[in-house]
């Protein structure tokens, strides 16, 4: 027989058997048609479902007999008429030991199955069977029922129940080759009849949940998965969880992955990683968890494997690129998308690969897809992962608003010309292999406040065709301990699959020396240091970090920097420029300002400083009604002096 038939089987034996202990006529030859049934059930075996789910669990047969009962009661509407008749009003939440014995004949056997479901037992350590009694109800006279997710099993519906995901294997699957070597480690371990913890470790979007659903479509197992990120953080939405999955890889035989590691790191995370790590020490099979952290620990007992995915590389990138386009647009082929553009500068997997390309599809609508729609979406894609953590900043400005000396204007230059010739020099000449490091592109720039060292950043941003993120540290810095790492992990994560351009402002908050431990605080804050120089050292983007006392910066980070660009102060004829270009932007300004006089008596104003004093004369002006004088101007620049702490005399000399 075939799984129906044998499921069948079990429903017709339980409406005979539930009918005759309820009080209706027996049949003159039930005997045999009971036995009959019993010899169908176990001659279906290797294709019943329930009989499957036994094995599986390494249950004897009074418990998947008395599985069976609780099924037939759960999902017939015939046995539950007969078992309301049995056992009155309390049926409707399922039927109890007491009815099983009546309807069985069990005995001893149903008694010291009682006994063991209401301590320990796999249907019920599993979530297959439920109950609603409370502890101190008598074992007999619990009440049992199983989930809608274990009838639907046995009618062959394979959706996993909230909050679990499938995970399958897209139509076309693409790895390169460093990752099929992963792939058949990943397989091997995944067959093992032990119980086993494999720790994946890669970025986000690089593929890592469809690496093990191919590996364990290999071994014709599903995989469900269970994404930290998607569900609240409380205890209670993990162990709903955590029950889910642990019922799918009992009722479907399913691989459970869990997603998200580094969700449950902080010191306010204690209870719920305790939780996993408690449910993980007790499967009974291999069990895949996914962080996109690097170095993570998980204190399970048993062997821990490491897995470390990484995104494909850029020749494999681009492929996945080629192969994927034509697949979703035919019609018009890869048209103008520069290929080589975009497997060098977005480090991604195919499966966001996909999503970026059904994303640039719907804002195309019936228009040819174009390089400009698919990077607008990778954009999108990139601004969405840093939301929170990043503030999104426009450029407006220009080169020609820029004011700096020749010599650091040519290493701006010499900046964005190794960003825009990465590719050439790195990967087509060869060198990539000889750097022996990540092939991101760091940069300091140092100097006094309002020295045009943000305005710089934007700057080559733009000339980039980057979108540039400014890190917000408030939002990043944390009291709690590895909470500042996880976000940090999420930025770097984000920027170097996203190729947008991080801006650390005031970096020396974050990159500040390494000292002598002496307390937990100095460990804590050497811990995050390390982990910043082991993210900057592997990093495939670009970021630039800005500091005004470049000297408390840790000397690891100053050797990891493609370029340090010292931002000086202005000088005199920096300053009449800049003063010049502020007051040449079509204020009203009287015929008789003195440039000359601005520059001279005022030699400590930055860029900042002195946009800052225009500002301030203009909306004076705007108040009274008139133009920007020199008065106005004088007067907004002393007032920029006593921000810094400097008092002018009356007679211009600095006190």
């Amino acid at each position: 027989m075939r799984g129906p038939t044998a499921h069948a089987a079990r429903i017709a034996r339980e409406r005979l058997r539930l009918q005759t202990a309820a009080g209706g006529d027996p049949a003159p030859d039930i005997s045999v048609q009971l036995a009959e049934l019993t010899r169908a059930i176990h001659a279906a075996d290797d294709a019943d479902p329930i009989a499957a789910l036994a094995r599986r669990l390494d249950v004897d047969r009074r418990s998947e007999d008395f599985l069976a009962f609780v099924i037939a009661c759960c999902t017939d509407p015939v046995c539950a008429a007969a078992l309301l008749r049995l056992q009155g009003s309390s049926a409707q939440h399922g039927p109890t030991i007491a009815s099983y014995v009546s309807v069985s004949g069990a005995g001893d056997d149903a008694r010291e199955l009682a006994l063991e479901l209401a301590t320990t037992h796999p249907l019920v350590e599993t979530s297959i069977l439920e109950t609603r009694s409370d502890p101190g109800v008598t074992p007999v006279l619990r009440l049992w029922s199983v989930s809608p997710r274990v009838a639907r099993q046995l009618t062959g519906d394979t959706a996993v129940a909230e909050p679990l995901q499938t995970v399958t294997v897209p139509e076309l699957a693409l790895f390169d080759e460093e990752q099929r070597h992963i792939l058949d480690a990943l397989g091997r371990a995944l067959a093992s009849d032990r119980p086993l913890t494999i720790l994946m470790e890669g970025p986000t979007g690089s593929g890592r949940a469809t690496a093990v659903a191919a590996a364990a479509e290999g071994l014709a197992r599903p995989v469900a998965m269970l994404a930290l990120d998607r569900i609240d953080r409380t205890p209670e939405a993990l162990e709903h969880g955590l029950r889910a999955l642990r019922r799918e890889t009992a009722l479907a035989g399913a691989i459970a992955v869990i997603r998200g590691l580094e969700e449950l790191d902080g010191a306010d995370e204690t209870a719920r990683r305790r939780r996993l790590e408690h449910f993980i020490g007790t499967a009974r099979q291999p069990m895949v968890v996914i962080s996109s952290l690097a170095g993570q620990s998980i204190r399970v007992p048993g062997e821990i494997v490491r897995a470390d995915w990484t995104a494909p590389g850029t020749a494999a990138r681009r492929n996945m690129w080629s192969v994927l386009l034509e697949l979703h647009d035919p019609e018009h082929g890869l048209s103008d998308l520069d290929l080589d553009e975009l497997g060098h500068r977005y480090s991604l997997g195919p499966g966001a690969m996909r999503d970026a390309i059904a994303t640039a599809k719907l804002a195309a609508g019936r228009k040819q897809l174009t390089m400009a729609g698919v990077v607008s979406a990778l954009r999108q894609r990139t601004t969405e992962r840093l939301t929170g953590l990043t503030t999104h900043v426009r450029v407006r400005q220009e080169w020609s608003d820029l004011v700096v000396a020749q010599d650091t204007r040519d290493q701006i230059q010499a900046l964005i010309s190794r960003v825009r010739h990465s590719h050439q020099v790195l990967e087509r000449w060869g060198l990539e292999q000889r750097v022996g490091r990540a092939t991101g592109v760091a940069a300091l720039f140092s100097g006094a406040p309002g020295t045009g060292k943000t305005m710089v950043a934007g700057l080559v941003a733009k000339e980039l065709g980057l979108d540039l993120h400014q890190i917000e540290l408030s939002q990043v810095l944390s009291k709690w301990i590895g909470e500042t790492e996880k976000q940090l992990a999420q930025i770097f994560d984000a920027a170097g699959t996203g190729h947008c351009l991080l801006l650390f402002d005031e970096a020396d908050a974050l990159f500040t020396k390494r000292t002598e431990v002496k307390s937990s605080n100095d460990r804590h804050s050497n811990l995050e240091v390390n982990f910043l120089l082991q993210r900057m050292e592997a990093f495939r983007g670009i970021v630039i970090l800005t500091t005004n006392l470049d000297s408390s910066m840790d000397p690891a980070f100053k050797r990891r920097l493609a370029s340090h660009i010292v931002f000086w102060p202005p000088d005199d004829d920096e300053r009449d420029r800049l003063w010049k270009s502020y007051l040449s932007s079509g204020l009203p300004v009287a015929q008789d300002l003195d440039i000359d006089k601005l520059v001279r008596n005022y030699p400590d104003l930055s860029g900042a400083h002195i946009r800052n004093a225009v500002l301030n004369a203009a909306f004076a002006a705007a108040t009274r009604g008139g133009i920007v004088t020199q008065a106005a101007l004088e007067s907004a620049a002393r007032n920029e002096y006593a921000t810094m702490g400097r008092v002018l005399a009356r007679d211009g000399r600095i006190r």
